[in-house]
């Protein structure tokens, strides 16, 4: 497997991504443009492979090493801050605009104007991956 043409995503990184890098590629002038950007190509890629259980060693390898290195980059943010961290974990199928989603919101950013990061999962991955979700109780 070559790495750099068969995968949407590095496996082996040393920071968690930046929302420029997960958007590279969308224009809001291009309606379709979401297809192609990195986000969405390792989402397919997810749903391709197996979602949680890889069909392939080769896949599930790779989602194996982009998961550790996603969750050792995330510790090492979370670590180097002083203020607390929470996650908030959402759901997957939940409406925007629900009375829950806009409770969870609200929320989130009570606790940000507060000075509380906001560690919930981010990234390659976000819309399934196992080890990329937020990790609840990472804070201090």
């Amino acid at each position: 497997m070559n790495v750099d043409e068969d995968l949407p995503f590095q496996p082996i990184r040393s920071h968690v991504y930046e929302s420029q890098e997960l958007m590279r590629g969308f224009d809001v002038a291009d309606p379709g443009s979401h297809l192609r950007i990195p986000d969405f190509l390792t989402y397919v890629y997810f749903v391709q492979n197996g979602r949680a259980a890889p069909k392939t060693r080769d896949a599930g390898m790779m989602e194996a090493l982009h998961d550790n290195s996603i969750l050792r980059a995330m510790w090492k943010v979370i670590s180097a801050r002083k203020q607390p961290t929470v996650a908030i974990m959402r759901g997957h199928k939940e409406l925007r605009g629900s009375k829950t989603y806009v409770a969870v919101a609200e929320m989130a950013r009570r606790l940000t104007k507060e000075g509380v990061l906001d560690g919930q999962r981010r990234g390659a991955g976000r819309h399934g991956s196992r080890s990329s979700r937020g990790v609840a109780g990472a804070g201090r």
